[in-house]
């Protein structure tokens, strides 16, 4: 059997439910700064593109956290469905 996605291939279209499927709601975060300043500020840019894309209020478990001699940002946005944290992922490209 095939699936919608290969059924589709001449039109180039894509049957949605074959790329969103409703599980993947998280977004995984990490990134490392030179200083505590700059990473509190990509996470105040960060909250404020999770409220761009949240319509109901998404779970920011996010810290900044001392790393040596730098400072991480890490935790995990989760999302009230995966389409919101497709909107949130694409934000961040």
């Amino acid at each position: 059997m095939k699936s919608k996605a290969e059924e589709c291939v001449a039109c180039s279209c894509v049957e949605i439910g074959s790329i969103i499927d409703g599980s993947e709601c998280s977004t995984p975060i990490e990134q490392q700064f030179s200083s505590k300043a700059e990473a509190e500020q990509a996470l105040a840019l960060l909250t404020e593109k999770v409220r761009k894309a949240e319509n109901e209020p998404a779970q920011i478990e996010v810290e900044v956290q001392p790393e040596g001699d730098q400072f991480k940002l890490a935790g995990t946005v989760t999302f009230g469905c995966q389409a919101e944290n497709l909107i949130f992922q694409m934000s961040l490209r």
